[in-house]
């Protein structure tokens, strides 16, 4: 066995008490001054930049890794509250215990450093080894967070947690709040599941290839749809000729109605749509490949048209161009369809990619599996909410939306890295650990974290928006110690700020407890 892999099984006995359900639960203020650059991000509430644990005369005493078992895997049913709780257990205990989630060896690629030489008096007296109140305090005093909000809390297995800086903080969490909606998403739907367009016939269809009716584009959700291509509005009306259709006498209509027709989400600036694509249950290109109001507010109807130019392309004689159904379709017999990737691949896409557009959508896929009815923001973040709470970690902070990209999203570290932890608990949060870019091996990290501490050894998301930088995620001490971290940065120039979580990172990753 590797030391790498070695590492990674100490990692994986690890375990933590937080009081998740009890008075001590951390508390997130709602956001203070959103929907503008200049917004503070938060009320603050009590300010508090302790070290938990440990200073530059005094490292903590760490204790033996302890080994709760997981859960056992409990499917969360829709509608209702998840049953997340122990089998038996009817309320949250003051003290719920949270296990880290055992972690594949191949998470975590590199080996830890090697210990400087004692052999070595040079080596000895020019490395500098970081302790818990140094790493903190050369973030507090870093000139690229001068002036800045810094939410930071930081758990080490044996320890608890080592070090915190306002870590009740309530800012803006920026694309970390993709990991909310990526937990709810694993623990609410089969991860291998994929998510159908279907093209339904809702009339007979003859001899000689006429449908006596509609011609159906029903949306289920996909964010990956594309105009051309294997996976495509092109493809299908490929299948729809190859079935042996070539004429419809109704309609080509395009059913949208399994999400609502809100298409962007509360606290974005107007312009973000943009950047993002007009969301809806059937989107082409994330709705993104026009740009101009009319598109924006009914992408159905342009997508129904496109529907219908490539059927024509493909020798379907149609009597009209395409229309939008604002009901679902009643009955009607498949002639045509196409999947997605898994639900696993779509999230861990959504993460390595930051894509808003499939955070959005699958947000909205959970309010429509939680109702039966059309999907919602607001009924996704519903499920995310009883996930949490079923859990005995309820959510103290503020959503608005899945992606991040929303003013109106307000939460502390603490509470973000207490999330990601509790996840560990159950069988969907090694889907979660494995999804996440792991540093000096994803795009997604570009050149960050790429010192020997951490290429290899940290899974994590970062978030950036004007205001905010944020990085949450997993590593391990450089003596194999389970990591979890959060920290949350806002201000009016934080583009620097980023350099600053990582350098911060990287001494969490090179301490020697």
């Amino acid at each position: 066995m590797s030391l790498a892999r070695l590492a990674l099984v100490m990692v994986a006995s690890s375990l933590v008490s937080v009081a998740a359900c009890s008075g001590a639960s951390p508390t997130a203020p709602a956001a203070d001054g959103v929907g503008g650059d200049g917004g503070d991000g938060g009320d603050g509430g009590q300010s508090d930049s302790s070290i938990v644990v440990g200073s530059s005369d005094d490292q903590p005493t760490p204790q033996p890794p302890s080994t709760e078992t997981v859960l056992p895997f409990q499917p969360l049913a829709l509608p209702g509250a998840p049953a997340l709780r122990p089998s038996g257990a009817t309320d949250c205990p003051a003290q719920q215990p949270i296990g880290i989630r055992p972690i594949a060896g191949h998470l975590l690629t590199a080996e830890p450093e090697p210990p400087p030489s004692v052999d070595d008096p040079a080596g000895t007296t020019t490395t500098t080894i970081p302790t818990p109140a140094s790493a903190i305090a050369n973030l507090r005093t870093d000139k690229r967070v001068a002036g800045d909000q810094v939410s930071a809390s930081v758990w080490i297995d044996g320890v608890g947690e080592a070090i915190t800086n306002e870590p009740d903080l309530a800012l803006k969490p920026a694309s970390n709040q993709k990991l909310l909606t990526a937990m709810a998403v694993l623990a609410h739907i089969d991860p291998n599941e994929r998510l159908r367009t279907r093209v339904l016939a809702t009339g007979p269809t003859t001899a000689t290839g006429t449908i006596l009716g509609d011609l159906v584009l029903v949306g289920g959700g996909d964010p990956s749809l594309e105009p051309t291509g294997p996976h495509s509005i092109d493809a299908l009306a490929t299948a729809v000729a190859a079935a042996g259709i070539r004429r419809v006498d109704g309609r080509v209509v395009v059913d949208e109605s399994r999400y609502d027709q809100v298409r962007t989400a509360p606290g974005w600036p107007a312009q973000w749509w943009e950047d993002v694509g007009s969301l809806s249950a059937l989107a082409v290109d994330r709705n993104w490949y026009r740009l101009d109001d009319a598109f924006r507010n009914n992408p159905g109807q342009y997508n129904a048209d496109l529907f219908a130019f490539a059927l024509k392309a493909h020798g379907v004689e149609i009597r009209d161009g395409g229309a939008v159904e604002p009901m679902p379709v009643s009955g009607g017999v498949e002639v045509a369809g196409t999947e997605s990737a898994t639900v696993n691949e779509l999230v861990n896409l959504m993460l390595l990619r930051s894509d808003n557009f499939f955070a959005e959508s699958l947000l909205k896929e959970l309010g429509y599996r939680s109702t039966g009815g059309q999907g919602t923001t607001a009924g996704g973040i519903e499920v995310m909410h009883r996930l949490f709470a079923g859990a005995c970690a309820p959510i103290r902070g503020t959503d608005a939306d899945g992606s991040g990209l929303s003013y109106d999203n307000a939460r502390s570290a603490r509470e973000l890295r207490t999330l990601v932890q509790v996840g560990q608990r159950y069988p969907w949060g090694s889907l979660l650990v494995a999804d996440l870019p792991l540093a000096g091996a994803s795009d997604a990290f570009g050149n960050r974290l790429k010192d020997p501490a951490t290429t290899g050894r940290v899974r994590a998301k970062g978030g950036s928006l004007n205001v905010s930088r944020s990085l949450t995620g997993f590593t391990a001490t450089a003596t194999g110690r389970a990591v979890v971290f959060s920290v949350i940065i806002n201000g009016p120039n934080v583009r620097e700020a980023q350099g600053a979580i990582d350098d911060f990172i990287i001494a969490i990753a090179s301490l020697r407890l």
